[in-house]
Parts: structure tokens; C-alpha cells; sequence
């Protein structure tokens, strides 16, 4: 995510500066209210919409959880 910015409105740098938000990582994303998870299985691709709520518990939950298709290429943008 590289426009992802922290709780102080901040997108994170690299050692020089340059802009990188947030790097890919596992983490877990509780669902929200009303999202099915029923017909997903471990190792399908998904995208998922989240909101972020800084100093609240939980801090983010998955709003929408969207099931791709298996051939869908995957860019995990690393540096």
C-alpha cells in the first residue's frame, strides 16, 4: 500500500527518504459485521476493502472480502 499513512497522517520513508508506505505482510483482518467468509478456503486470493480506526480496538476491519479468480498474478511491490 504505498500511499498507506500511520496514525500521525504520515506515510512512511525508507532510509533515504523515499516514500514507501506500507510494506506487504501477513495480518490478520477481523471481519466486519455481515461479511461472509463461509465459501472462502485457505489459499484463495482475495481482495479485501478495509476501514482503519486509529486508537480504537479493533483498529481495522474488513468491510468487503472478494474472492478472485485462481489465475489472478499477484504484486506484492516489493522494493
Amino acid at each position: 500500500l504505498p500511499t498507506w499513512k500511520n496514525k500521525n497522517g504520515k506515510v512512511h520513508t525508507d532510509k533515504d527518504g523515499k516514500e514507501i508506505g506500507m510494506m506487504s505482510m501477513t495480518m490478520d483482518f477481523p471481519p466486519a459485521k455481515g461479511v461472509d467468509l463461509s465459501k472462502l478456503k485457505r489459499g484463495d486470493k482475495v481482495a479485501v476493502t478495509f476501514s482503519v480506526w486509529w486508537g480504537h480496538s479493533p483498529t481495522w476491519l474488513a468491510m468487503k472480502v472478494e474472492k478472485l479468480p485462481d489465475d489472478t498474478k499477484l504484486d506484492f511491490g516489493t522494493p
